[in-house]
């Protein structure tokens, strides 16, 4: 083994090939770069890579030498330059010990070339984590051997930013590759793992070489065997397959390929269902049933409940776990019962007794239902698996009060037949978080499974539609489209594969057309014939869903209205007030349980926040298609959303946040329904247009999408309320606004000058909207310097405005401060400082100081100081107007950059070039906009 060491100039020198007495070092796990910029064996010998100075591998070795310096260590070593490949006995011999000494490193350092942290802060974890992810390290083979093998292992960004350890980061992981978290943390032996197992979490990996795919496992299985490159990939795995057999007596790998497999012990073994092939990942799950429940030394009774959406693969996961555990235990009975009805219940135990041959069977003098109970409880009997699927309905199994069966007497729980003997182990399936909890007593907690993570989403539709391929971007995105649900990614395989024009590429352009498509294919039975779930549970996923919607309504009405207003929002974080309708605490929390205990919702990070899953949103509006409800919903929820915007405050800065959050939303309501067709839905609509217009223009800075959002309410008023209307004319008006903020200056005068015209017919001269638009012609005609108009038209609004609303309301400060900016523009300082201070004074009391109308206007004061070449003060209110926007908007925001323009300006006209220099590039990049600080 040779080692890597930095000498004292700082170039890279090799040890001898060390047999023993090897010292502490540290080892680097990374994905090769292109051959050229790799350093080899070779180029150390050579000139210590010295001519490979600036390639990005010489980079990577450099940081694993300064790292271990770091720790304390002297030597690391690097598998690119520390093995002669021209050697091919050490070759061989360093791919057979290569895990051992990975194994054996003092630290591991992954070095992950494709993920970078910038200039952020790690805390900032979401803007690294994507990449982490999605990072080329998890998809190479020897990688696999680099995570498992080293007791230590840290994850570096190419910055060489720390990112955690194995530890810290080992839930992530876990759930980009599915290795179980005993086996990341080594708390297991790994010969624990089935020989299935371990082959799983190779899966998907890819090699340069393709024999490589069976090299680089060996260490997995503690085997080593001859490299023979050039046999191929398949010959190679043979070869693994065989060692792997004769060590470990763990002949499943080669038999899956070449046996069928032996008779089952004589036990009963009551599954109806065979082993899935292509069952995927979920080790998560298996992992947490092993850890609950050691069927080898079972000494008392337990339970397990798995608990999700209806299509997540609760069912499925719970056959494999039956089958794997079967494979361990052949003398174990296995008994499958499907649970939805008190009658189908019944009915599996009667099997059940029936298979068993249990005696008094036949008897109707005997309760069937304690005969088998008892039969269960005689340890003599056995040790037993029962499989409860499909338990969902909780008043079944804890009934509430007395009722008569057919025979007059009086019916007990069905609860009261489930055995509670050591020699027994009961996994529910069920929909409903309370119906398992209460089937679980003290025994558990339940295990809440979840969408699949990408990497087994992919492989379970890699394996569905095996013979046609398509771009790996496109089966990432209709993967995530359908949220990682099994049971959704089955159905729209089977539906790729029994039509020979379709790809993946093309139902996934044909599902995001819009929702008709999306329900019309989520409802297809293409999938119908899957032998591998319960007759009655063979459905597409929308109806799936809708079983469980029907079943809300059926008992809890105000939760399925609750999920039906719901579904109208953007699915993610939808905040509480927008469906509470205003209940207590307690009253909400009886409400929303029960979408939470069928994970119809979730809650998110904020507790008073909710999201759902994609196809449950789907499903429940198409749930509501078929009630003729969709319209009742969609009317409530833009009415909700209007009413949520703060209407008459919609530019302070403490709302901003609040508007952030109904963003999303807005955007979900007007695009499903853009024609609102009667007049309240097209006044609430137009509100929500305008106010998220607002937000746009001041907080976001996103001219365009603002203009969009103006125009498309005034269209919607145009047709449904008429070119009268107040609303109407506001829109029309606001629209002129954001276009003469773009310098569209003819567009927005011809606008403004209709909403006043309309304004004056319809709402007549002194009205308050009408003043509003005499106040933005006049802001246009002072940007076409036409100054006499703009003059008469800011006092005829102020004059209104005063009438109307008072000298201390926002429209008089707004119109005055607005007046005084068009008398500096015509070199009438004196009498336009003084008037714009005292509106400054107001607005700063009104509206607040950072408002950005008093930061506007505040600027505006600066320029006027500026005129007078009062340069200090006026140098003082910029950096006061930049401090702030930086703050509550951003420094790219273009009134931002027109703002720190001005800054330079008057920084350079003091001769402060310096102080001016920081600020030089965003004042050329607002040059090269063309943004200024015009009103």
């Amino acid at each position: 083994m040779h080692l890597l060491e930095l000498d004292e100039n700082g170039y890279f020198g090799l040890t001898k090939d060390l047999i023993n007495d090897i010292p502490l070092y540290a080892i680097l796990s990374h994905t090769w770069e292109e051959e050229d910029e790799e350093i080899t064996f070779e180029d150390l010998m050579k000139d210590s890579g010295k001519t490979k100075i600036t390639t990005a591998g010489y980079r990577k070795i450099r940081f694993c030498g300064e790292q271990a310096a770091r720790d304390g260590l002297r030597y690391f070593w690097v598998d690119t330059c520390c093995i002669d490949k021209s050697n091919n006995t050490e070759l061989v011999e360093a791919i057979n010990s290569m895990f051992q000494w990975y194994r054996k490193a003092a630290k591991c350092y992954v070095y992950l070339s494709d993920v970078s942290t910038g200039k952020h802060s790690l805390s900032s974890q979401p803007l690294w984590k994507g990449a982490f992810r999605q990072s080329r390290w998890f998809t190479r083979g020897w990688t696999l051997q680099e995570l498992i093998a080293p007791p230590f292992v840290e994850f570096f960004s190419r910055d060489g930013k720390r990112l955690g350890d194995k530890k810290s980061l080992e839930f992530q992981i876990h759930e980009i590759t599915g290795i179980p978290v005993k086996a990341l943390q080594g708390s297991q032996n790994l010969s624990e793992f089935s020989v299935t197992e371990r082959i799983a979490w190779a899966e998907g990996r890819e090699t340069t070489r393709k024999e490589d795919r069976a090299y680089s496992i060996l260490g997995i299985f503690d085997i080593s065997m001859p490299l023979i490159y050039g046999e191929g990939g398949e010959k190679a795995l043979k070869r693994l397959r065989e060692e792997v057999g004769k060590v470990s007596r763990d002949k499943s790998i080669s038999q899956a390929h070449h046996e069928k497999p032996k008779d089952e012990p004589s036990t009963l073994f009551m599954l109806p269902f065979p082993r899935d092939e292509l069952f995927v990942g979920r080790e998560d799950a298996l992992d947490q049933i092993a850890r609950s429940v050691r069927l080898e030394s079972a000494t008392k009774h337990s339970r397990m409940a798995l608990v999700g959406l209806g299509g997540i693969g609760k069912s499925q996961i719970a056959i494999e776990y039956a089958h794997r555990a079967r494979s361990r235990l052949p003398g174990l009975t296995v008994i499958w019962i499907h649970a939805s009805t008190p009658s189908r219940f019944e009915q599996g135990y009667r099997d059940f007794a029936r298979n068993a041959d249990i005696k008094g069977r036949g008897d109707p003098a005997i309760h069937l239902l304690e005969l088998v109970r008892d039969w269960l409880s005689d340890e003599a009997n056995g040790q037993w698996l029962m499989l409860l699927d499909n338990v969902d309905n909780d008043d079944d199994w804890f009934l509430s009060r007395p009722t008569l069966d057919n025979s007059g007497e009086q019916q007990r729980p069905l609860e009261v037949f489930l055995p509670q003997s050591p020699n027994g182990t009961i996994l529910v399936t069920s929909r409903s978080s309370t119906a398992a909890r209460k089937l679980l007593g003290d025994y558990g907690k339940p295990i809440y499974v979840e969408r699949m993570p990408e990497r087994d989403a992919l492989a379970l539709l890699n394996k569905k539609i095996s013979d046609k391929k398509s771009p790996e971007e496109d089966a990432r995105a209709l993967v995530h489209t359908l949220d990682g649900i099994p049971l959704a990614i089955t159905q729209a395989a089977a539906y790729i594969r029994s039509r020979e024009r379709f790809d993946v590429s093309k139902y996934l352009q044909i599902f995001q057309e819009n929702e008709t498509n999306m329900v019309s294919l989520m409802n297809n039975e293409d999938a119908k014939h899957d032998l591998r779930r319960d007759h009655s549970t063979r459905v597409p996923v929308l109806k799936t869903l809708h079983i469980t919607i029907d079943k809300i309504r059926e008992t809890k009405p105000k939760s399925a209205e609750m999920l039906a207003l719901m579904s109208m929002f953007d699915r993610q974080e939808i905040p509480k007030y927008l469906f509470d309708d205003g209940m207590d605490a307690l009253k909400f929390e009886e409400t929303i349980a029960p979408l939470l205990s069928y994970s119809l919702v979730h809650q998110q990070t904020q507790k008073d926040d909710f999201g759902m899953h994609r196809l449950v949103q789907l499903a429940t509006r198409a749930w509501l298609g078929t009630q003729n409800e969709v319209s009742k919903w969609q009317s409530e929820a833009i009415r909700i959303l209007a009413n949520a915007f703060p209407a008459q405050s919609i530019l302070l800065f403490e709302n901003w946040p609040l508007c952030q959050a109904l963003l999303p939303h807005a955007k979900e309501l007007v695009a499903r329904n853009p024609g609102s067709a009667t007049p309240i839905d097209a006044l609430n609509t137009a509100k929500i247009l305008k106010s998220s217009a607002w937000y746009l223009l001041e907080r976001i800075g996103e001219y365009k999408g603002a203009e969009k959002n103006l125009r498309d309410a005034v269209e919607l008023c145009e047709d449904i309320l008429g070119v009268e209307h107040e609303m109407t004319i506001e829109c029309l008006g606001a629209l002129a606004s954001v276009l003469r903020i773009q310098g569209e200056l003819v567009a927005a005068e011809t606008l403004v000058r209709q909403a006043l015209q309309r304004s004056e017919i319809n709402l007549g001269p002194n009205h308050t909207s009408t003043a509003k638009a005499q106040f933005r012609l006049g802001l246009l005609l002072a940007r076409k310097k036409e100054y006499g108009e703009a003059e008469a038209m800011q006092r005829r609004a102020q004059s209104t405005f005063i009438e109307k609303c008072g000298w201390e309301h926002s429209d008089t400060l707004l119109a005055v401060a607005d007046l005084a900016s068009v008398l500096a523009s015509q070199r009438k300082y004196s009498e336009a400082e003084t008037l714009l201070r005292m509106c400054m004074k107001g607005m700063e009391v009104v509206l607040g100081e950072e408002h950005p109308d008093t930061l506007i206007y505040r600027n505006r004061l600066a320029q006027i100081l500026e005129d007078q070449c009062k340069y200090a003060e006026s140098e003082v209110l910029y950096r006061r107007t930049i401090e702030i926007r930086e703050r509550t908007t951003s420094l790219g925001h273009p009134r931002t950059l027109g703002e720190i323009r001005s800054l330079v300006r008057v920084l350079e006209k003091q001769e402060k070039h310096d102080e001016a220099a920081p600020w030089k590039p965003k004042a050329d990049e607002a040059i090269q906009k063309g943004y200024d600080d015009s009103i």
